[in-house]
């Protein structure tokens, strides 16, 4: 079967499963941008097929998000109410009235305020309220993760001190923890389909029940599109802490190290082994 076929196989079968979404009764989903160019494409894309299904679209947009893409394009994007900002945002009223909540523009700064518990603003507050409803949030990391789309906006090549990486590494890690779905850029599209189309319950927490370094908490997974949980994200400094001296600690495949927890890692006498049989790290 060669990959055309196979592409359009695929194709076929999420034309099927989006005529199914479009028979079930509305969702009420609140979409978040904030003040990155990451994620901004899939944001527009999920929006655009919630609401052609028939589903209630909230936008809420930060000034940044404005400035970066014009008003005109969250506009086009088709939203059943959109708050601009400036606008008066009902916060408590909404969180009160949705199912579903996505940040495809996740950035640093909401990544650490969100972290902090901080509330200071509609959107962070829209965000939070969420987590405290115990509502489901579909974040995409990309431009939150210094090694990956947030790192090269401010240079070609990450030179920052390992702390300091270590500080937006602990900021993500701490976002599973307190029940944010984080995915990659090319997973966000395939996630909100499971959720909506029944492949996985809508309330589906961020925790995977998978064993991942002696931790059950999901800091280090989320959901692939097979429904297989995989590494994603960073091993720190912290999280080795629970482990006794001349421990082999097993890294899953795709969890990247900081230089932090390297040196942590040889001050305490533990071996980093790869996961699949990838041997010592």
């Amino acid at each position: 079967m060669n990959a055309e076929m196979i592409e359009r196989m695929v194709e076929l079968v999420l034309q099927s499963l989006r005529t199914q979404l479009a028979k079930q009764e509305p969702y009420r989903v609140l979409t978040v941008f904030s003040g990155t160019g990451g994620g901004f494409g899939v944001g527009k894309e999920a929006v655009r097929r919630l609401s052609d299904a028939g589903h209630h679209t909230v936008g809420l947009l930060s000034p940044t998000a404005v400035q970066l893409f014009g008003m005109d394009s969250f506009i086009q994007m088709g939203f059943s109410t959109l708050y601009a900002p400036g606008d008066w945002v009902p916060v408590t009223k909404l969180t009160r009235n949705i199912d579903l909540v996505l940040v495809p523009t996740l950035t640093m700064n909401l990544a650490a305020q969100l972290r902090a518990g901080l509330l200071d603003s509609p959107i962070v507050t829209a965000v939070g309220g969420a987590l405290l409803a115990g509502l489901p949030v579909i974040a995409v990391r990309d431009g939150a993760d210094p090694a990956v789309k947030a790192g090269t906006v401010f240079a070609d090549k990450l030179n920052a001190t390992s702390a300091y990486i270590d500080v937006f590494a602990a900021n993500l890690n701490s976002l599973s923890d307190l029940g944010v779905c984080l995915v990659p850029e090319g997973e966000f599209l395939n996630e909100i389909d499971a959720r909506l189309f029944g492949t996985k319950p809508l309330n589906t927490p961020a925790v995977s029940s998978a064993n991942t370094l002696g931790r059950t908490d999901g800091a280090f997974a989320s959901a692939s599109n097979s429904g297989i949980y995989q590494a994603k994200g960073w091993l720190t400094a912290g999280m080795l802490q629970q482990y006794e001296p001349g421990t082999s600690v097993v890294v899953p495949d795709g969890l990247q190290i900081t230089p932090l927890a390297r040196e942590a890692a040889r001050n305490r006498n533990l071996t980093l082994v790869g996961g699949s049989g990838r041997g010592r790290l």
